[in-house]
């Protein structure tokens, strides 16, 4: 998965784009902590890729000053 054009953060949430393989099942996961050991990574959605780049918005991040993303293909 490769993060793709503009990161955005609205009054709707954070919004980003993936390019990814269809038919490819994916987790898009957040965490706020990148420095713990371990990195604890909460899942916000699971998915099989069905177009390419994939639009996802997370809606809950009007409320966290600052979290990471990653996207990962079990």
């Amino acid at each position: 998965p490769e993060f793709v054009g503009a990161l955005t953060k609205g009054s709707n949430g954070f919004s980003l784009s993936l390019l990814l393989q269809t038919n490819i099942s994916y987790h898009i996961q957040a965490t706020t902590n990148i420095g713990a050991q371990p990195i604890i990574w909460s899942n916000l959605t699971s998915f099989v890729a069905s177009v390419s780049p994939f639009q996802f918005t997370d809606r809950a991040a009007t409320n966290i000053p600052m979290r990471f993303y990653r996207a990962i293909s079990p």
